[in-house]
Formats: C-alpha cells, sequence, structure tokens
C-alpha cells in the first residue's frame, strides 16, 4: 500500500515561493530498501497544470511491479507542486499577481526543488538527500525543470539517471514551435476553470476531453488536488460555493509565458549531461502536442546520448494520465 506525508519548505530572501513536497514509500520506513544508500529515491516533477499527486497512479503500479523483483529497489519517491499549481496554487498566488508581467520564471520551478532537496535538515523534510541515490522522473515542464536543477551550479544536486517523458524541449533543427506558444497560452484562458462542486466536477470530467481518456484514478485525483474552493466561496453578499481549478488559468499561462526560451535553452544543457548520465524518453505516440519532427530531432539530431527511448501507443502529451500506468513503468 502507497503511504505518503507531506512537507513544506517557507518561502526564503531569493525565493519568494513556499515549496510543497509530498513523500511516498511502500511502508512507513521507506521502500524495500533498509537504508536510503540500499535503493533509489526518485524525484518527480508534473506538467504544466497539474499538481505532485497526479504521479500517484504511476507510482501505486511502480512500487507493485518493484515490489516483485529483485533489483534495485526504490527506497521512496518525493513529488513536488510547482509554485501555483496544486496545494501550492492558493498559498503563492499573491507573488504571482505582485508581478506586471505575469510570467513565471522557466527556472523558478527546479530552483523549487533545489531548494528543498537541499534545505538546512531543520526545514523542509529535515533529510539529507547528498545520501540518497537520486533518480528524475519529470513529464513535460518537470522534466526541464529536473535538467535544470542537475546542471545548475546554483544547488548541488546531481540525478543518477534522467527518465524524461514527453520533454518540454525545443530543438533548432524542428521546426520552430513558436507558433503553438499563443495557442498554449490561449488554451490556458479558454479551459473550464469552475464547477458548481467537486461531484459536478467528477461527473462532467468523465465525458469530456482530454479528462475523460485519462485513467479513472487520475480524475479522481485532479478532482481532490486539482481542484480547490472557489475564491467567491468568502464574499459576504451573495457567496459562491462552487470549485475552481487550483492552477487558475492565468497561472498556467504565466508558465507558457516564461518557459519558451528556456525550453530552448534546456536542450544543449540535456546534450551536456548526457556525456556522463543515462537518458531514458519516453513518448506518447499520439502527436497532440509535440510533433514526431521534434522528437526525432531532440533524439537524433542534437546530440543527446540516449540509454533508451520508448513509444506508449493510443496515448499523447498526457502519457502518464492517459495510458496504463503500468506502460511507463521500466
Amino acid at each position: 500500500m502507497l503511504h505518503s506525508s507531506t512537507y513544506r519548505l517557507p518561502p526564503s530572501n531569493d525565493h519568494p515561493y513556499v515549496v510543497t513536497a509530498k513523500r511516498y514509500t511502500i511502508g512507513d520506513a521507506g521502500g524495500s530498501g533498509h537504508n536510503a544508500s540500499e535503493g533509489i529515491t526518485l524525484i518527480l516533477g508534473h506538467c504544466i497544470g497539474m499538481f505532485k499527486e497526479s504521479w500517484e497512479p504511476v507510482l501505486e503500479d511502480l512500487f507493485e511491479i518493484e515490489a516483485g523483483q529483485s533489483s534495485t529497489p526504490i527506497f521512496e519517491a518525493w513529488s513536488f507542486d510547482c509554485p501555483h499549481h496544486g496545494q501550492d496554487g492558493n498559498i503563492n498566488e499573491p507573488v504571482l499577481l505582485a508581478d506586471p508581467t505575469q510570467t513565471f520564471p522557466g527556472d523558478a520551478y527546479g530552483r523549487a526543488i533545489g531548494r528543498f532537496l537541499t534545505a538546512d535538515e531543520r526545514q523542509g523534510a529535515q533529510v539529507d538527500f547528498s545520501k540518497h541515490n537520486l533518480v528524475a522522473l519529470g513529464h513535460s515542464v518537470g522534466a526541464s525543470s529536473l535538467i535544470w536543477l542537475h546542471h545548475s551550479p546554483e544547488f548541488p544536486v546531481r540525478f543518477q539517471s534522467f527518465i524524461l517523458i514527453e520533454p518540454m524541449l525545443n530543438a533548432v533543427h524542428a521546426r520552430d514551435i513558436s507558433a503553438c506558444w499563443p495557442a498554449y497560452i490561449a488554451f490556458a484562458y479558454q479551459r473550464r476553470d469552475t464547477w458548481e462542486s467537486s461531484e459536478a466536477a467528477f461527473q462532467d470530467m468523465l465525458k469530456t476531453m482530454p479528462y475523460m481518456s485519462w485513467d479513472r484514478r487520475a480524475i479522481a485525483s485532479f478532482v481532490t488536488y486539482g481542484l480547490r474552493e472557489h475564491p467567491a466561496a468568502s464574499f459576504s453578499i451573495e457567496p459562491f460555493s462552487g470549485v475552481a481549478l487550483a492552477c487558475s488559468r492565468m497561472a498556467e499561462a504565466a508558465v507558457y509565458r516564461g518557459t519558451y526560451q528556456f525550453a530552448h535553452d534546456m536542450v544543449s544543457v540535456l546534450a551536456c549531461i548526457s556525456k556522463d548520465v543515462p537518458i531514458h524518453f519516453i513518448w506518447g505516440a499520439v502527436e497532440d502536442s509535440l510533433t514526431q519532427g521534434l522528437r526525432d530531432a531532440l533524439m537524433y539530431k542534437c546530440g543527446i546520448v540516449m540509454a533508451s527511448h520508448r513509444w506508449i501507443p493510443d496515448a499523447g502529451h498526457l502519457v502518464g494520465l492517459v495510458s496504463d500506468a503500468l506502460d511507463i513503468c521500466f
């Protein structure tokens, strides 16, 4: 059975965001390893618009698979909310509102994770992660953020390998995807963001794309963690008691604004990292976000040394939510 516990790291003078993380194990004392040095510790980054708990269906299956194998055990997994997402959406929203550009810097998610992993042992999780065998498992912007973190001289965090699911990277050898960015931002502003109740949201998602294509566990998780009490619920006159997206439409668009150049920059960084660290790509076979040309360019024309790559049939960019989570566990 998957066990979890939540930890928070307060803002600092140079980082205005609260950082929230969740630790997952298959037991109270960690995974099947007796201590951190005997197993691996997964560090998880999610995609734009999601939240740290969106990994739970994958982790449930992954721990189940791992329990029946004699390979290196998973000691534990740590998943992090991108600031303005999930539980952190409410807490960090004032920081975004104070920025007249309404832009979330591309490196801010990686910096948040780095702050947590290198925090004084009296703060956050009170864990010395330097004694852990860290493996990066990132999806979309979560993948590019972990690439940034590994390469950053600001934090002494180094991963033993990377598993990158549909990473947000833009190869110059492919058709420039700058034309896609306005469409991504427009989608963020136009997506439905309000329902009259959590139950109404769940029923709506069961019959509405893209939610209806997800693993049912992922839909339930989104209703629990991807929604929050509607801001109008606190109004003294005619309050509205419904629910809204935890990552607001404005916050989602802000991430897209801040990550375009970042997606370019991280390609050469990954090429450098791949000379010494195993890189595993996982792609959805359906071209609903990243084009085949872009994927091919990343794998074969950018100097990135791959340890492996895998295609998941009948899944697109949200492969970890759409397909059976067993498909991406390897």
